[in-house]
This record gives C-alpha cells, sequence and structure tokens, in this order.
C-alpha cells in the first residue's frame, strides 16, 4: 500500500487472510517500525493491535470515518465493504463506453435505517465481463467527495479481478493512497484461530 501525500510518502507491505465476506485479518509485515501491527474484522466489527503499547483498540462506531493506517480508506471501507448488496438499493443507470471501454453505471442508494454514511455511490462495471472499474462517493447533498478506481485486471490464483485499487480523496488535494496485490490464493485452508482476539498479538508467523 503506497500513501501519497503532497509533501511525503509511504509504503506498507501486509499480509491479509480472508474468510468469505465477513472475516478477513491483516498484519503489518514493513516497515520495521509498523511491523506487527494487525487489523481484525469480524462482520461489522474491528479491532486493531498495536505492538508498540501492547494494546487491543475496538474501533468504536465513532471512529469509522478515521482512516485506516494514515491512508485515503477507512475503518468503515474495511467493515462495510461486503454490505453493498444488503445496505443499498440497486439500479441501473445506463450504459457509455469510457477508457475505452463499455460501461454499466450503477447507482446504489441506502435503504432505510441502513448503517452507511455515504447518500449514495455510483459503481461503474466493464460490461464484457463485470469487473469493477471505478466507484463514486457522494455524500447527503449529492457532492462527490472520493474516487475509487480499479485497474490492472488480470488473472491471479485463476480468478480475474483488479489487482491495483487507487482511493483518492477529492477535499484534499494530492492525497492518494494505492492498493496493490502482489500475490494471492484462493480456496485455500484458513483456521477459525486465525480471525480470533488472541491471534492479534501473536508474534511467530
Amino acid at each position: 500500500m503506497r500513501i501519497i501525500r503532497p509533501r511525503r510518502k509511504r509504503t506498507l507491505r501486509m499480509k491479509i487472510w480472508s474468510k468469505g465476506e465477513d472475516y478477513s485479518f491483516v498484519r503489518i509485515l514493513s516497515p520495521q517500525r509498523e511491523r506487527g501491527i494487525t487489523s481484525l474484522k469480524r462482520k461489522t466489527q474491528m479491532w486493531n493491535y498495536m505492538p508498540r503499547a501492547a494494546m487491543v483498540i475496538k474501533i468504536p462506531s465513532s471512529m469509522m470515518m478515521s482512516p485506516w493506517m494514515g491512508s485515503d480508506f477507512t475503518n468503515d471501507d474495511l467493515v462495510r465493504s461486503s454490505d453493498l448488496v444488503r445496505d443499498y438499493k440497486v439500479r441501473l443507470l445506463h450504459i457509455a463506453t469510457r477508457k475505452g471501454s463499455k460501461q454499466a453505471a450503477v447507482l446504489l442508494r441506502p435503504k432505510p435505517n441502513a448503517p452507511v454514511v455515504w447518500g449514495k455511490l455510483i459503481l461503474w462495471v466493464r460490461t464484457k465481463d463485470l469487473q469493477p472499474m471505478s466507484q463514486e462517493y457522494y455524500n447527503e447533498r449529492g457532492k462527490l467527495m472520493r474516487v475509487m478506481t480499479f485497474s490492472h485486471h488480470k488473472k491471479m490464483g485463476g480468478r480475474l479481478f483488479p489487482t491495483v485499487m487507487r482511493m483518492k480523496d477529492l477535499s484534499k488535494p494530492g492525497n492518494l493512497t494505492e492498493i496493490k496485490y502482489l500475490s494471492i490464493a484462493f480456496n485455500q485452508r484458513i483456521s477459525r484461530r486465525t480471525f480470533t482476539l488472541r491471534n492479534l498479538k501473536k508474534k511467530n508467523w
């Protein structure tokens, strides 16, 4: 993950385990000063472990919009990423040619009482293979706040998907976060113990 700011840049390497869409575990591998920081997601709940303080922190709802690891991705992005269909009403807007490919614009509006922060989302999907191309985030007043783009679609682990994601916060010029997948393996056996609070503190990997 590359975090780009007007006056500095940071690069983090990490390893991620996931089981279905409800469970994920992230461990920071480098740089050394952040090595061992871990994040655990279980459905709509999230915890972080900070090894320097030897402290497990449960992320409250009031901090869901805070940056994850100082990036342009928020804690809410990690927790809510699997809930688009459950929390939003989906409607096809139109189909257009964008950047050399035919794409469908899909409008997502939150369902009543859905625990979401965005007024609407617009997801652009490549029609030939249903690959995501970009996602636009609008506030309740209809103002475009963030744009996430998907690129470098290729096969890894036998599946086609975008291997690069870029998140840009339009309220902060010059800010950009890029996540790039280096390798991936699907259909792996992962112990349930991976997604436990006890595992957040584990040092031997």
